[in-house]
């Protein structure tokens, strides 16, 4: 009470000094009114900038899944079309050979293989046993199949030709059954593992197993 009459007094006579300050009043602080805006304190600004930080980390971890997805399956897919590539062109021939124009033994495996084809007609049509020909004509070209140090299945053949059959390769196998192996004699298996780094540098591979039936004669 002595203290709010001390100050009524002093207004009082600042009021009669200063006629402009007689609109001065002295009001304890409070609470803005109900419905006015206020500005955000320091603890609604860091939680706010703690909820933007995990948002944007969040999103930042799902695209780069995607992306890293994306590289991996673009790689893996490579990898896959290089096995196919070579396995299709493989099986397109050797189903024509026959174990005893191959330079593997039954039950023996080799990183080459060497081998011999039909002879054809002047139509494509391998020149096969009939009436006047007693066997079928096997020609003198040899054909190879052998993987390099590059990494490539390489077809070579006697008379001096040479492709490409796959890339990215670092393990090429030819296997031939023997008994008790349930599989027949005339059956060759392929075994390829290719390998590859994706754009991100992980390091991918894939591994397939072909069987093929060569001609039992």
């Amino acid at each position: 009470m002595v203290f709010t009459a001390l100050l009524k007094k002093e207004a009082s006579l600042v009021a009669q000094r200063c006629p402009g300050a007689a609109k001065l009043s002295f009001r304890r602080k409070g609470r803005a009114k109900h419905g006015s805006y206020g500005a955000f304190t320091l603890i609604e600004a860091l939680v706010a900038a703690a909820v933007f930080s995990i948002l944007v980390g969040m999103t930042f971890t799902v695209l780069n899944t995607g992306i890293s997805s994306w590289f991996m399956g673009d790689a893996e897919a490579e990898l896959r079309r290089e096995i196919i590539k070579a396995l299709t062109a493989m099986e397109k021939e050797l189903k024509y050979t026959a174990p005893a124009q191959t330079d593997l033994a039954s039950g023996a495996t080799s990183a080459s293989l060497n081998f011999h084809l039909p002879n054809r007609d002047a139509n494509g049509v391998v020149i096969d046993w009939d009436e006047l020909t007693p066997a079928i004509e096997w020609s003198a070209e040899v054909i190879t199949y052998e993987l390099n140090a590059n990494g490539e299945i390489i077809r070579r053949s006697s008379l001096g030709q040479s492709s490409v059959l796959a890339r990215n390769v670092i393990s090429l196998q030819f296997s031939r059954t023997s008994p008790p192996d349930p599989f027949p004699e005339d059956m060759l298996r392929i075994d390829i593992t290719v390998q590859k780094a994706d754009k991100k540098g992980r390091l991918l591979s894939d591994s397939v197993q072909l069987l093929v039936k060569m001609r039992n004669r």
